[in-house]
């Protein structure tokens, strides 16, 4: 996958989505791989102690759930952590390339009730 650096117009969006899921503290990343790592992280914790919160997070942001149990399998080369991080920002990358695409023009002024 291309590696998304600083100055690429999608990693702040992203981040933006992901932050504000999880709750979050607002922060200025320096890439995708340094976020996710922060992302693995705060997820590693909330499969110990948020687990419910977790999954129901992962349900809302429509990540496939069969993606969900690969990734939480004992066979799987990640951990179960780094692999939902993985999950949760491709997800979240898709919506933003969705929204980039579909994005409607303001409408204007005459047409507005």
């Amino acid at each position: 996958m291309l590696e998304i650096q600083h100055n690429n117009p999608l990693l702040q969006p992203v981040v933006s989505l992901i932050s504000h899921d999880f709750e979050l503290a607002t922060q200025e990343p320096r890439d995708r791989t340094a976020f996710l790592a922060y992302l693995a992280d705060v997820i590693a914790h909330m499969l110990v102690h948020q687990t419910d919160k977790l999954f129901g997070l992962m349900y809302r942001l429509d990540i496939d759930e069969h993606k969900i149990q690969m990734v939480l399998a004992p066979f799987h080369p990640e951990s179960p952590a780094v692999g939902l991080a993985r999950l949760v920002w491709e997800r979240q990358l898709e919506r933003v390339r969705t929204r980039k695409i579909y994005t409607s023009p303001p409408v204007e002024a005459e047409w507005q009730f």
